[in-house]
């Protein structure tokens, strides 16, 4: 179920589902907000959703380091 909530000049959108962890994401329109809560929605009841939150953070030195010490 997806919660939405307005934070200054954007909407959070924040979709929860038994047995996963929450998972939210910040919008300048309530209309984007909306579509993309549709979907990970989706994605969740189908079993297919990836979470790339963490990619999204990650700089290309961080992965040019992991690279060097893990290979």
């Amino acid at each position: 179920m997806a919660t939405f909530r307005k934070q200054g000049n954007s909407w959070q959108a924040q979709v929860r589902k038994k047995g996963e962890h929450p998972i939210s994401k910040s919008f300048r329109l309530k209309s984007e907000a909306l579509t993309w809560a549709h979907t990970v929605e989706s994605e969740l009841d189908r079993g297919i959703y990836i979470n790339y939150s963490i990619a999204e953070y990650t700089t290309l030195e961080a992965v040019i380091q992991r690279y060097k010490t893990e290979v």
